[in-house]
């Protein structure tokens, strides 16, 4: 996997022309493309956003709020469109690796998080997405 365009400067955004993105190469996963949406969530703190902002009980246990949502982030990205699907990532130990997951929620663990969802908890995803697009705005103007 190689990307081409400069990181030398962090508030420096390459035109989209510049970035070439390119997946060869014997063996190669189909969760290649997983690492750069990795680093892309990484860099927005979404673990730590949505972790903090929203209004979930959940009972205690290995995953974090956020760390669940970034789980099923990830789940939607790469088009699973039941939630049994996602069997695959839980058993798939590159796609973790690649992902940087130490582990997958199982399908119940997902089942009883998605069941505490109420409406604060959707105003809570869309309040943390105006936040981080307001930062994103704010770092690319200054």
């Amino acid at each position: 996997m190689k990307a081409q365009f400069d990181y030398s400067s962090p508030h420096k955004v390459p035109n989209h022309k510049d970035i070439r993105v390119e997946f060869t190469g014997k063996n190669q996963t189909k969760f290649g493309g997983i690492q750069l949406v990795r680093k892309f969530l990484r860099r927005l703190k979404i673990n730590e956003e949505l972790g903090s902002a929203l209004p979930v009980n959940k009972r205690d246990g290995k995953f974090s709020v956020g760390g669940i949502l970034v789980c099923l982030l990830y789940a939607v990205i790469l088009d699973f469109k039941r939630q049994s699907d996602t069997l695959m990532l839980r058993l798939g130990k590159v796609f973790q690796k690649i992902a940087g997951l130490d582990d997958y929620p199982t399908q119940s663990t997902i089942s009883r998080f998605l069941k505490g969802f109420r409406v604060e908890t959707a105003k809570g995803i869309a309040d943390v997405n105006q936040k981080i697009l307001k930062s994103s705005r704010r770092n690319l103007e200054g």
